[in-house]
């Protein structure tokens, strides 16, 4: 059998190597490192996980949590949808047309962990971690157990690109893959007893960056492909 019969040899060597290398594997947590108060009456307390945002005046008390989280292991290439914090919301004031306003600042640190060489299956590049601090303002008007509005405006660029040990990552906080807003305000439950949570979400886009030596084997791979091709082409026309 002629050599040349071979040519496609690279090209499936090129595809079995760098499916492999696609699937790398990442993580992401975050962590709420600090909130501040923007109205008189509010006063802050850690906990366990992350703060809360307690507001007290003659009528009663409202507090709002702000809770870090993990997730992961997602592979590459792919998107994730990303909890940068989960939010609760409780009050002491019963249902009615009034309630409490208050606003407070806050600061969560994302970081991206790439597994690489560690993950299963191993994936691209090499184990590396990246922190991005996102920081933001929350708005309650109007707050009570039956109502209230909760808002989230980011104070600092909350979407870009970075590379984290060989992988590009892409994504936003506060905004879905479509452009709507991703942040997800939490049922109001009484006091001591949070309803459901809502979050501040967002996505992660994920891509492997090609190393040198994988380019190498991919163009190697084509020209298998193109030579396997012209091989074909020039065996036909003899025949005919």
């Amino acid at each position: 059998m002629s050599l040349k019969r071979w040519a496609f040899v690279p090209a499936l060597v090129a595809f079995l190597m760098l499916g492999d290398r696609a699937h790398a594997a990442y993580t992401y947590s975050t962590v709420v490192v600090s909130i501040a108060p923007n109205s008189p009456g509010v006063s802050i307390t850690p906990t366990a996980t992350g703060f809360n945002a307690t507001f007290t005046d003659g009528s009663g008390t409202s507090t709002i949590s702000l809770v870090g989280n993990v997730h992961g292991p997602f592979f590459v290439p792919g998107t994730a949808t990303l909890d940068a914090a989960d939010v609760t919301a409780t009050s002491s004031i019963p249902v009615g047309p009034t309630g409490q306003n208050f606003s407070f600042s806050y600061t969560v640190n994302l970081t991206i962990n790439n597994l690489g060489s560690t993950g299963v299956p191993p994936g691209p590049g090499f184990a590396e971690s990246r922190t991005f601090p996102i920081s933001g303002t929350i708005t309650v008007t109007n707050l009570n157990q039956g109502n209230g509005t909760i808002q989230n405006a980011f104070t600092t660029p909350n979407s870009g690109s970075a590379t984290v040990g060989g992988v590009l990552f892409t994504g936003a906080v506060g905004i879905n893959p479509n452009g709507s807003n991703a942040f997800s305000p939490p049922t109001v439950g009484p006091t001591g007893v949070p309803g459901p949570s809502g979050s501040i979400g967002g996505f992660i886009v994920s891509n492997a960056v090609p190393e040198p030596s994988s380019a190498l084997l991919l163009g190697a791979g084509l020209m298998g492909i193109a030579g396997f091709g012209m091989f074909r082409r020039r065996n036909l026309r003899r025949a005919a």
